[in-house]
């Protein structure tokens, strides 16, 4: 934060056209595991359980952070059915520290990615004949079950970065400089504004499906009609 002191905690989501959808933000005097725990337990109280409460037991919320201090725990115990993934640009950063080498962050990225045991076993495997030691520390800094597409437990729909949270802080730049309290004030318009906008652009649409996903939806559907014509052809 700036003159004003304090940290800013967000839980920062996406809607369903993809943008920015803040959940929960506070302020608290330090980033620890008391406030962390705090705001977690709040998250999952006040805002998640009164809404959608089978979410939280049937593991439907996936959490992706870069493993700030006492946010690990927090989740741990607060969220204990529901999946943690780790920002693989945080993890890739930390990672080429250690090994200094642009073609193991590429394979880093391969492995993260891939969707079968095949591809990860390969990218695993160039990895090693790069530098014997890379996953191995890799592996003891973070289980491929917290980055590795193949083993995760959640669905991340292919979000493997934490930049939604860049994205909100970039938003964030000139209200915090204000006291607190304006702040506060600041995000509660700023929302209010985005809610009554992405409303008026979906206000006509009927059925479940958004009109930017709708249209996606219709132009795949097409592209297979098209190439079952050709080969039924």
């Amino acid at each position: 934060m700036s003159k004003y002191q304090g940290i800013f905690l967000s839980a920062t989501s996406f809607d369903a056209c993809g943008s920015l959808f803040p959940v929960a933000h506070a302020i608290v005097d330090a980033e620890n595991d008391v406030n962390w725990a705090w705001f977690c337990e709040t998250l999952r109280d006040k805002v998640i359980l009164p809404h959608k409460p089978q979410f939280v037991p049937l593991g439907q919320v996936v959490f992706l952070s870069d493993r700030q201090k006492g946010l690990l725990e927090a989740v741990h115990d607060m969220f204990p059915h529901n999946a943690h993934s780790y920002c693989l640009r945080h993890l890739e950063e930390n990672f080429h520290k250690q090994f200094k080498n642009a073609e193991l962050k590429s394979l880093l990225w391969q492995a993260a990615r891939a969707v079968n045991k095949s591809e990860y076993d390969t990218a695993i495997a160039n990895m090693s004949s790069i530098n014997p030691r890379c996953v191995k520390w890799l592996t003891d800094h973070a289980a491929p079950v917290h980055w590795a597409e193949i083993y995760f437990q959640g669905h991340r729909y292919g979000h493997l970065t934490s930049n939604i949270a860049e994205s909100l802080n970039a938003w964030l730049k000139e209200a915090r400089e204000m006291p607190i309290l304006a702040l506060f004030e600041k995000i509660r318009h700023q929302l209010m504004e985005w809610m009554h906008a992405r409303r008026a652009l979906e206000i006509t649409t009927n059925g479940l499906l958004v009109s930017p996903v709708r249209f996606k939806h219709c132009a795949a559907l097409n592209s297979n009609c098209r190439l079952l014509e050709r080969f039924i052809g």
